[in-house]
């Protein structure tokens, strides 16, 4: 496993781990997940991406 991305939301809850083998798969993954929250009206939360030893590499905030 390369990498797995999560959500990230203000109250504290936390999604399930989408894990992905190669880090381009990552990347597209953590990128569509950006795209899908931002079309959705008043909606707060954070995309975290990170490695195969749990190291935060990537963090967007999502504020629509």
């Amino acid at each position: 496993m390369a990498a797995t991305i999560h959500i990230e939301m203000p109250s504290g809850a936390v999604s399930r781990k989408h894990s992905c083998v190669t880090d381009e798969e990552a990347v597209r993954v953590f990128n569509r997940m950006i795209s899908q929250m931002r079309s959705w009206p008043h909606f707060t939360a954070d995309v975290v991406l990170m490695n195969e030893i749990e190291e935060e590499v990537r963090r967007e905030h999502i504020e629509v």
